[in-house]
């Protein structure tokens, strides 16, 4: 009798952390937020890593290893670590790097940051690292002749 009566507390329990573990829906103000977030990065981060970053630490050259031309590459790093910690610009080594506290890590080598981007590139990492992918630009296709690129067609049948 005791299994019976603890059965329905164990179905309301499991139910109830089901639900609870459910994905929020976001509401208007979260979409507002990331879509602040995307146009902050497209408008001054993007351009800012592209003059000054992806030269030498992009997909044609990776200088120390680092790639700075996606968020993954930017938490991943290089030789000497993550390049970011999300969320916390004071340990990130390319805060280091722009604001030129670490003699050996001074970074952009074609001229310095302006105080400003400086302080986009902190307030950026802060608030999450937003940096989406561009569609057609950043996705790479590994082989083109791989059998899943090719139209269907008939196979020839034997005799």
């Amino acid at each position: 009798m005791g299994c019976r009566m603890q059965r329905p507390a164990a179905v309301v329990l499991m139910f109830g952390i089901l639900v609870g573990v459910q994905p929020r829906m976001l509401d208007a103000a979260d979409r507002r937020e990331i879509a602040s977030r995307i146009r902050f990065f497209e408008s001054q981060i993007r351009p800012l890593l592209l003059a000054k970053c992806v030269g030498c630490h992009g997909s044609k050259k990776q200088a120390g290893g680092l790639r700075l031309d996606s968020r993954t590459n930017l938490i991943k790093g290089g030789e000497s670590g993550p390049a970011i910690v999300v969320g916390r610009p004071d340990a990130s080594r390319l805060m280091a790097a722009v604001r030129e506290s670490d003699p050996e890590l001074r970074m952009p080598r074609n001229g310095k940051l302006t105080a400003r981007q400086v302080e986009q590139l902190g307030r950026w990492i802060k608030s999450g690292a937003v940096f989406p992918v561009q569609a057609g630009r950043d996705r790479i296709l590994r082989d083109p002749n791989h059998w899943s690129f090719h139209s269907l067609r008939s196979p020839k049948l034997p005799g």
